[in-house]
């Protein structure tokens, strides 16, 4: 159960990093209009994950709300802020365009590859861990 937990782990932070990546990217490709909802992106998703949570297990565990109490807030404070920068992309003059082009789009394929990379090992430790069953010992 160790190696079990210590791969799928491992998995999944590389995974939660590979998100961060392409969020990045999203960031830097993204016109100035267009970050005015980009960036507000992960406090909404994380509020909303948060709540999810406790939506699921609210019935069976007294001690989730804590869930509530953070992804409540956090997706509100997602909401205005979200509000702010349309407010704002509406009524700004200039629109600064996104940093790729045809000329420069090396982070776009390095962050593609790691991506991919992520998902041939998953497809490697799927079924390793989940598919193969032996018998211990013998």
């Amino acid at each position: 159960f160790g190696i079990y937990y210590c791969m799928t782990g491992l998995h999944g932070v590389h995974v939660i990093v590979g998100m961060a990546l392409i969020y990045w990217i999203l960031l830097r490709a993204a016109d100035s209009k267009a970050r005015a909802w980009v960036r507000p992106l992960p406090l909404l998703f994380f509020g909303g994950y948060l709540t999810f949570l406790w939506w699921l297990s609210h019935e069976h565990f007294a001690s989730v709300s804590f869930f509530l109490y953070i992804g409540i807030p956090v997706g509100a404070i997602g909401v205005i802020w979200l509000a702010m920068g349309m407010i704002r992309a509406a009524t700004a003059t200039e629109v600064k365009i996104g940093e790729f082009n045809e000329q420069y789009f090396a982070p776009v394929d390095l962050v593609g590859l790691y991506w991919h990379l992520v998902d041939l090992i998953w497809i490697f430790l799927f079924p390793l861990l989940y598919l193969i069953h032996g018998k211990m010992g013998s």
